[in-house]
């Protein structure tokens, strides 16, 4: 061992000289990522600064040592006249006085043993680490001094490693790795020695930090072929540092060594005893390399069942060998077998228990239900729709041992304590079903997907020990929609066995029909309703059993509101129905006595009834992605086959934009959270500043006040958050910000009733801190004299947490919570002697009198401004805007984000169209209005103003700042509000935050706080500033909506037999994006036909038809003779839409030359074999190209398959292509 290392310390040394060498100049050398014995080679070196190592007898890099040296070490750099080695570390401690007095070059020596975010070495010492990372799991600050050098620590074995923090000068700085590079190759199976390590494990981490330490051996290292690529530069660090040691390590093709995934039997009596004992496991098919192509192989449910049994059997013993596994397999493959039969052996052998993630509470309760009813006992569900009392008793089961499968929703497992659902069991799978969702659903509406990862792995870093198990129908491998990798990613999952399915359903045909606006008059709304509605009436004629899928709940209801009340046979369900109606639905539909169901994309996931034979859609509802899982609950019955049915318009596509444009986020949005974070940060006094700290998500609630429903406003909250935190890692490669939810209050601010104070402070005083007195106020309410207003009592601080653990440890938290609410403990009248209180803290930009008179002159001009537009009816945002920037004009008064102003003073609506309680203020209403084009009904959002509301709204305003009057001098101000009933100053106080004359933070209430840690804060405070910052993840997610949004269009306007459309999918779900596109016709620029993309998809090759025979039967009036500026010049005359005249200037430009073939306008062209008629702007008859105005969409939609090559004004795009296929027909000269 000895000899190793000192193999390894000569090669460092090496290198030290090596960088000494001829280098006479004034430069710093900071070594980034050495372990404290290679350090040490650094304190040998006369070049090296002081505090490398705290001393002979602590070989260890101290940062309180080295801040008692760092004068000699300032004076050594600036004396230097050549080269002087320091520590990362130290050059981020001095880097500011670097920057400022240092004019030398700057090098980091990086170890390059290690890839960016997998972390470093640290010279640091292990108890000082150990220390640094457990001050992220609590709210304490960081006493170790570490904070300044490292974002992040994780322990890796014995050792540890670091993620340093990236200043924002490293960009300037040159960056040379420690170690040589040295070229390998992979191996087969034959060339294994001994300690097999594969790449992406804990295990190689370990290895390589036993190669620094010379404690590694030979090795044989397994490489998937798709982490080849992004392991290269460790593996060629690897080869050259072990052949430096003389260690033997080979490199070998992962799967030519895959373990082997097939049945040993024991799990067929598991299967049998509850499915029945001639049940057996079917053969399922999986792609063998799908990188590659498409070819498949038969593996067995038992076989994949056995896989992860022997997963969690390696993690039950302690192995860190273990694999994560996923799975995706067509709808109606058998998934759920393939994780009951493991839990089901695991708690039967060795006591396990099983955690199922499950997204929605209708297929927990299914799956729940239809185990039972196979004899299994041992399952519970635990979900916010079940009786609390039944709840508890589960968990009771759980502890007793009785039950070991528990189905839950990722919200309950993160806001509970895990040791509160285990009761003391060991934890040996986890399943997450449906696990599509947590990319799709984590980054909007369902957040805590998104924070799954994370939450896990915190777990197994405390010490549980169990496997990952995903399954989902619908995952794209692959590609701009790649699912599988970024959940991977999201969750954390590392070396993980994959098993991908083929989507493909050759038992489901397709029946496209292409509508057009033109032969079908009135608004498109009543026109799609009807078809809708002519589609169901026969199918239930035929006595098929269907699905009618719509996008919006309105559309399910205008065709159910349609039909008779007592034609129980069409049934309608969507998420805003109550639970008992959609449980009857539901069963209706599953008896057949429902024989068709309409629908919103809420029925579906996991329901297992096999004889739907039909699905229809009323418009997509997503991308191409969700179609193919919504059509694949078709046809589960073995023979039975079903029908994918759309009457399909070009402009159908935008009720899935819309819906995507009702959750996305704005980038200014984002940036305004950035710099609230700071704000709450630097709140406190500079020397109680801690990087730590807890937020509440109605910090943020001004930003989201068009959001009516408290739990969705929350979820957005977390959703910007991790947004934030994961485009920040990205940037910078280190956790700038760390995100993650609390699990529940240890600490809450309540108010204890006056009758009951004595009582309950005599009891529990050690847990009570007070904060304030109940006490007696006079406040001026409009149209009444000053009110007397009384503290129901004083408000204390309750550390809730050591007063259950002390106290009440009998019961769950949960439960101890909700008796200590509701009265049913520490109450001598049985009476809620507590309640909850909500701290509200607003600090003033401006002394008080200053901001009275600043809301007043804005509360002036509002009100000027929706009188103005309460004449004209209603109005739209944009009206807004201008009116009240008309109305501001001349005063210094400016608002920044109108439209979160405006939304402000909407008045929220139920779902049952009903104004909300909460009328502070709130004298606008917003409603949807259709307004017509050419083509189409487009449902815009209107604005009106509520006249009897409008004057006291605004005398409100004023009225309630006096209510959060600042103390005299002072610029801050707290209330204490009822948190089940935030009256009008919170309301207040979120206006005040959007006009910027306060701002405001919330601590307490009911919502989950949650954990912030600001590893960098002045890049945060910078960025949130900074008008060029833009966030990477929300701009992926938007050009993924978009390229999703042209793959639907292009699917369903291209004309293929069954099996081609099939292959497209195929094509599309193994990422051959290029190729869909070329298939599709959505490719944004002519391809070479030499650079064509391959098909991935061998059987059979999708191809574009050569073309639909047409006649011109019309060629309209000429321009021969005429200079080309008269045809644009007509041409612009013609449009309606904006982006129309671009592109005909666009073209104006390009197409000039009067040896061009001159156009024909008004002709008509028709395609033969369906008669339809065309009718495009311009024709060119030789070059066999038309030009369509965007009026014409529904036409041009028909025109994807004609032997003409068509274009559209208005899309933005294509211009060019039009402009070289009319140069490239010159006119024939006479």
């Amino acid at each position: 061992m000895a000899e190793r290392y000192n193999g390894n310390g000569f090669a460092i040394g090496n290198k030290i000289d090596e960088l000494l060498e001829g280098c006479s100049q004034p430069t710093i050398f900071a070594f980034c990522g050495l372990t404290s014995r290679l350090a040490k080679t650094l304190t040998c070196n006369e070049r090296s600064i002081p505090g490398v190592a705290a001393g002979e007898s602590t070989p260890f890099f101290s940062p309180s040592e080295f801040a008692r040296q760092k004068r000699m070490a300032v004076a050594q750099i600036l004396s230097a006249d050549g080269p002087v080695l320091m520590l990362f570390e130290q050059l981020l401690e001095l880097r500011g006085t670097i920057n400022e007095l240092f004019d030398g070059k700057i090098v980091v020596v990086q170890n390059n043993l290690f890839l960016d975010g997998e972390g470093v070495p640290s010279p640091v010492d292990p108890d000082l680490l150990d220390g640094f990372e457990s001050s992220f799991d609590d709210m304490t600050p960081d006493t170790t001094g570490l904070s300044k050098y490292y974002a992040k620590s994780v322990k890796v074995g014995s050792a540890h490693l670091v993620t340093p923090i990236i200043p924002d000068e490293f960009s300037e700085w040159e960056v040379i790795d420690l170690f040589d590079c040295a070229s390998f190759a992979l191996g087969n199976a034959s060339s294994i020695s001994e300690g097999i390590v594969p790449v992406s494990s804990a295990a190689f981490l370990e290895y390589r930090l036993g190669l620094l330490g010379g404690t590694a051996g030979p090795a044989s290292v397994l490489v998937n072929a798709r982490e080849l690529e992004s392991y290269r530069p460790a593996l060629e660090a690897v080869t050259s540092v072990a052949h430096a040691l003389g260690l033997s390590v080979s490199f070998v093709a992962q799967q030519d060594q895959e373990e082997k995934v097939e049945e040993s039997g024991r799990l067929l009596s598991v299967l049998q005893r509850y499915w029945g004992k001639d049940a057996s496991f079917r053969n399922l098919r999986f792609y063998k390399n799908p990188d590659f192509d498409n070819e498949m192989e038969t593996v067995s449910q038992g076989a994949i069942s056995e896989f992860v049994v022997k997963q969690a059997e390696a993690a039950h013993a302690g192995s860190v060998d273990y694999r994560n596994v996923f799975v995706t397999a067509p709808t109606g493959a058998g998934k759920s077998i393939l994780f009951q039969i493991p839990a089901l052996y695991l708690a039967r052998k060795y006591q396990l228990v099983t955690l199922v993630i499950e997204p929605l509470k209708a297929l927990m309760i299914d799956q729940v239900a239809n185990l039972r009813k196979r004899g299994v006992k041992n399952v519970v569900a635990i979900n916010s729709d079940i009786p609390y009392g039944e709840r508890l008793e589960s968990l009771d089961r759980v502890k007793s041992g009785e039950a070991s499968i528990i189905y839950l929703s990722p919200e309950l497992l993160l806001e509970s304590s895990i040791q509160a659902i285990l009761n003391g069991r060991e934890l040996g799978l986890v399943v997450i079903d449906e696990v599509h969702t947590v990319t799709s659903w984590g980054k909007d509406f369902r957040p805590d997907y998104w924070y799954l990862g994370p939450y896990l792995s915190k777990l197994r870093k405390n010490g549980m020990s169990f496997p990952i198990f995903c399954l989902t129908a619908t995952a794209v491998y692959g590609g701009r929609d790649d699912v599988v990798s970024h959940t991977v990613a999201d969750l954390e999952l590392g070396n993980c066995k994959t098993f991908l399915g083929n989507p493909r359903r050759n038992d489901i045909s397709f029946d496209i029909v292409w509508r057009s606006k033109s032969e079908l008059p009135g608004p498109i709304e009543e026109v799609k309703t009807d078809l809708a509605e002519q589609w169901i009436d026969k199918a239930v004629r035929g006595d098929r059993h269907a699905i009618a899928y719509c996008p919006y709940q309105s559309h399910v209801n205008a065709i159910i509101d349609q039909r008779s009340v007592s034609n129980s046979k069409v049934l309608g369900y969507h998420g805003g129905k109550d639970a008992a109606y959609k449980k009857i639905v539901q069963d209706a539909f599953a008896s057949g006595s429902c024989r068709v169901l309409v629908s919103t994309k809420a029925f579906g996931m996991g329901i297992d009834i096999d004889d739907i034979d039909a699905v229809y859609h009323y418009a997509p509802t997503g991308n191409l992605s969700d179609y193919i899982q919504e059509i694949g609950r078709g046809g589960r019955k073995r023979g039975l086959g079903a029908k994918a049915c759309i009457d399909f318009f070009m402009q159908d596509v935008r009720y899935s934009e819309t819906l995507y444009a009702l959750s996305k986020f704005s980038q200014w949005k984002l940036k305004e959270i950035m710099a609230k974070l700071y704000e709450v940060y630097a709140s406190a006094p500079q020397k109680d500043r801690s990087q730590n700290f807890l937020v509440s998500p109605n910090t943020f609630s001004y930003l989201f006040t068009n959001e009516k429903d408290e739990d969705r406003k929350t979820n957005r909250v977390k959703s910007a958050l991790m947004m934030i935190s994961r485009d920040l890692e990205d940037k910078f490669n280190f956790p700038v910000i760390v995100v993650r939810p609390k699990v529940s209050y240890t600490k809450q601010f309540v108010c204890i009733e006056q009758a009951a104070e004595r009582s309950f402070t005599t009891s529990y005083g050690k847990y009570l801190r007070k904060i304030s007195e109940a006490h007696t106020r006079y406040e001026n309410r409009a149209g009444q004299h000053a009110v007397k207003i009384s503290d129901m009592g004083a408000i204390y601080e309750l550390n809730v947490g050591d007063m259950w653990a002390n106290e009440f440890s009998e019961l769950t938290f949960a439960d101890f919570k909700r008796q200590l609410f509701t009265g049913k403990i520490c109450s001598p009248t049985g009476e809620p002697a507590l309640s909850n209180r909500l701290a509200l803290d607003v600090n003033y930009s401006m002394p008080f009198d200053e901001a009275t008179s600043t809301l007043s002159a804005f509360a002036e001009a509002l009100h000027k401004t929706f009188m103005s537009l309460a004449r004209e009816g209603d109005f739209s945002e944009k009206e807004f805007t201008k009116e009240l920037a008309h109305q501001l004009e001349g005063t210094s008064l400016e608002v920044k984000k109108p439209s979160a102003l405006l939304n402000a003073f909407v008045r929220p609506v139920d779902s049952g169209g009903h104004f909300g309680s909460d009328r502070s203020f709130k004298c606008i209403k917003r409603f949807k209005k259709s307004s017509r084009n050419t083509y189409s009904r487009v449902q815009d959002v209107r604005y009106g103003v509520i006249g009897r509301e409008l004057q006291a709204a605004m005398s409100n305003l004023t009225q309630t700042l006096g209510r959060l009057q600042s103390p005299e001098g002072s610029k801050h101000c707290r209330r204490y509000l009822d948190n089940k009933a935030l009256d009008a100053r919170y309301a207040l106080a979120e206006i005040l935050e959007i006009l910027k004359i306060a701002t405001y933070t919330v601590k307490g209430g009911d919502n989950p706080e949650i954990f912030i840690r600001l590893n960098d804060a002045s890049k945060v405070k910078a960025l949130a500033s900074d008008g060029r910052y833009s966030n990477g993840v929300l701009r992926e997610l938007n050009d993924r909506h978009e390229y999703s949004s042209k793959v639907i269009r292009g699917f369903f306007c291209s004309t293929m037999s069954d099996s081609e459309r099939w292959d497209v999918v195929e094509e599309y779900f193994l990422g051959n994006d290029d190729y869909v596109a070329q298939v599709l016709g959505i490719d944004e620029k002519p391809v070479d036909e030499s650079a064509k993309a391959a098909p991935k998809v061998r059987h059979a090759v999708a191809k574009r038809p050569t073309g639909l025979s047409t006649s011109v039967v019309a060629e309209g009036a000429s321009y021969e003779g005429k200079p080309y500026f008269r045809v644009w010049k007509d041409l612009l005359n013609s449009c309606s839409v904006g982006q129309e005249i671009t592109d005909i200037q666009k073209l104006k430009e390009l197409v000039k030359s009067s040896k061009l073939e001159m156009p024909c306008k008004d002709a008509v062209v028709c395609i033969e074999s369906t008669d339809f008629k065309l009718h495009p702007a311009l024709l060119w008859k030789k070059s066999r190209v038309m030009l369509f105005n965007n009026s014409r969409a529904d036409e041009f939609a028909h025109t994807q398959d004609i032997d003409w090559k068509c274009f559209i004004l208005g899309q933005g795009g294509g211009i060019e292509a039009i402009a070289d296929v009319i140069a490239n027909a010159p006119k024939e000269t006479k």
